[in-house]
């Protein structure tokens, strides 16, 4: 008996699971304006209850036909779980992904900052090769100016740094 309370509340979780996935899944396709199979009712109950479990109606029934009627139930259960199965397994998915078209925009953006760091970096070399010479003129530039300041600095006051 413990253990099948145990395995209903098991079930039951799950069922909790299933259709608060399927209720998210459907909320978020209607503000997407998207649409979305949902899961059948039936399937969703399935995961509700456990057949094996002792009903009102398998209570009133004695010997084999309490048995039969929980078998008749686990073999239920199963049928709709392998009838879900089989036709997810062999649908096609005609209709995109609500990522699809994210995807390839982003795809799109970073192909286009790909480029332009290459032109970004291409430019940054140019601009260094020219830092470069700049600084070997500005250091010659330089000592010819503290010579020439050393010499005019005596004769004119005025031009004192």
């Amino acid at each position: 008996m413990q253990h099948n309370h145990r395995i209903r509340q098991i079930l039951n979780r799950i069922s909790i699971g299933v259709k608060d996935y399927d209720a998210i899944q459907r909320k978020t396709m209607s503000i997407l304006g998207q649409r979305q199979q949902v899961l059948p009712k039936d399937l969703v109950e399935s995961f509700g209850h456990d057949p094996a479990a002792v009903t009102g109606l398998t209570r009133r029934l004695k010997g084999w036909r309490a048995v039969e009627d929980i078998h008749q139930r686990l073999v239920k259960q199963r049928q709709i779980f392998s009838a879900f199965i089989a036709f997810e397994t062999h649908r096609t998915f005609d209709h995109e992904s609500i990522l699809d078209d994210k995807v390839s925009r982003l795809t799109q953006n970073l192909s286009v900052l790909e480029e332009r760091r290459e032109e970004l970096t291409k430019r940054t070399e140019d601009v260094e090769s020219l830092l470069q010479a700049v600084q070997k003129y500005y250091e010659s530039a330089k000592t010819d100016y503290d010579k020439s300041v050393a010499l005019t600095s005596n004769l004119y006051p005025e031009v004192r740094v």
